[in-house]
């Protein structure tokens, strides 16, 4: 597991809770990955760029999407690499990526970061 500052805790926590429900509720494997998730949507939500952000919200509002059509090749592969996306064949055609689970979590701890609910609508 990532290393998460002790000034961070606290923010996880916070973004866990809204999302999911109190942390004392879960078992340790849930929180794990809960707080790995949201660690990650804690950096993700202080780029400047973004461009993690407009790629995992082009794979919620527009996937299963094509190599050539999402936002940014080097974002989509951090998101395939810790399994916030996936790749996928659509009606016989590989080069599909669609968002994971896990994916929809990150962008639902992302909301919640940043208040911009124009992510999920």
């Amino acid at each position: 597991m990532t290393q998460i500052k002790t000034t961070d805790l606290a923010e996880l926590e916070v973004i866990v809770d809204k999302a999911y429900g109190p942390l004392n509720l879960m078992v340790q494997s849930e929180i794990d990955s809960y707080v790995q998730i949201a660690n990650d949507a804690l950096h993700i939500s202080r780029d400047r760029h973004g461009t993690n952000i407009d790629t995992l919200v082009c794979l919620f509002k527009k996937g299963p999407c094509y190599d050539g059509d999402v936002p940014a090749k080097s974002e989509r592969d951090w998101l395939l690499d810790n399994g916030y996306c996936e790749k996928v064949v659509v009606k016989k055609e590989q080069g599909y990526n669609a968002m994971t689970y896990k994916g929809y979590v990150l962008l639902k701890f992302l909301v919640q970061l940043t208040g911009r609910t124009d992510f999920v609508e």
